[in-house]
């Protein structure tokens, strides 16, 4: 079954019914719109949280990409791809896969309702997830720097635009999109898991740790009803050594921001 489907179990008579859940980079962005869903109203989606298992996977998922692209030393000139389930970033699509995944790994612990509860500081076990998130963080901004690197996204008249700029729109888009659906969730009386993670405490988080999120605009077309990229049909070509650019300021971007704990 793909992700993001809604679904129930029948059974003509009682049963107990066993299955699991995993994670496949072809529907990678149906996905990351259910870690999305079910962080605004997951009492009225499911009868299971899943925030600390989904994350895990997405975590594992990162860092496989980052172990095979970026420590891989992946040569965009190769005919294929080095494994299938790596994103064909030389692609939009697989580009645009793989911005996805960076903004699920730049939110770390913002994404999981139970985060929201009161927390205390001798539990081992969470500050183990607090590196994990930090961690993965990391290797998710380093994904980004390596695919600039190599590659930017070209306009239909031939103009290059930094990858960083549409990045940055798309995960302004996002969250802008999160505290919207978050807020009318809340009017409907749909709740998340945890009482203490409303939309104002969801945004009063990302705008403090992110800040640039505020003034850039999202990408042309999108909507803060729908999380799907609405964004200019570019293609991907790789690097020249003296492309017309527009660029965006390092300040403004994810990868300067220093990594801290939520």
């Amino acid at each position: 079954m793909r992700p993001n489907t809604p679904h129930f179990v029948l059974t003509p008579k009682a049963a107990i019914c066993h299955g699991g859940h995993f994670y496949a980079t072809s529907t990678i962005r149906e996905t990351v719109f259910g870690v999305f869903h079910m962080f605004c109203l997951s009492k009225a989606i499911t009868n299971t949280e899943h925030s600390l298992d989904s994350r895990l996977l997405l975590q594992r998922l990162i860092t496989y990409i980052h172990h095979t692209l970026v420590r891989g030393q992946f040569d965009p000139q190769s005919p294929g791809l080095p494994s299938p389930h790596i994103p064909d970033v030389r692609t939009l699509e697989g580009t645009l896969d793989l911005f996805y995944l960076c903004i699920i790994g730049e939110l770390g612990d913002f994404l999981d309702p139970t985060a929201y509860a009161k927390r205390h500081r001798d539990n081992r076990a969470l500050e183990h997830q607090q590196l994990c998130t930090i961690h993965t963080r990391g290797l998710a901004r380093e994904l980004l720097l390596w695919w600039r690197g190599l590659f930017m996204l070209r306009r239909q008249d031939d103009s290059h635009v930094d990858g960083a700029i549409i990045f940055n729109s798309m995960f302004a888009h996002q969250v802008k999109t999160l505290v919207a659906y978050k807020k009318r969730a809340e009017q409907e009386e749909m709740e998340a898991e945890e009482s203490a993670c409303t939309g104002a405490a969801f945004e009063a988080l990302a705008m403090k740790y992110f800040p640039f999120l505020a003034p850039t605009p999202m990408p042309e077309g999108a909507s803060i009803r729908n999380f799907n990229w609405q964004g200019a049909g570019y293609t991907v070509s790789q690097v020249s050594l003296s492309p017309q650019v527009t660029s965006a300021s390092p300040s403004e971007s994810p990868a300067s921001i220093t990594l801290t704990k939520f």
